[in-house]
Order: C-alpha cells, then structure tokens, then sequence
C-alpha cells in the first residue's frame, strides 16, 4: 500500500519568526501563504527558491 497524500504535502510549514528571517512577512494576507494555528504554510518550491536566494 502506498503513502497517503494529504493537501499539505507541498507544503512547508513556517513560524512568524522563519517569514520575518526569510523576508517574507510582506506575504501574509496573500493567496501564497496559508495561515494555520501558529504559523503559515507556503508552497515547497517558493521555499527553496527563497532559500537559495
């Protein structure tokens, strides 16, 4: 049987403090994070981009 895939399997979960580190508190509001509980979900390709960056 294979693995299950949720919808937030693109996902990567950042806190406030990861988005404030990474620049990207200008995004919350937006349609490209997802807020959830204590942070935020942003798509997992934006993520390495803005790492790589």
């Amino acid at each position: 049987m294979g693995r299950q895939t949720t919808i937030y399997d693109h996902y990567k979960f950042l806190t406030k403090e990861e988005l404030d580190r990474l620049n990207l508190t200008n995004l919350i509001g937006t349609n490209v994070l997802r807020a959830y509980m204590h942070g935020f979900f942003i798509n997992y390709k934006l993520y390495k981009k803005v790492i790589c960056l």
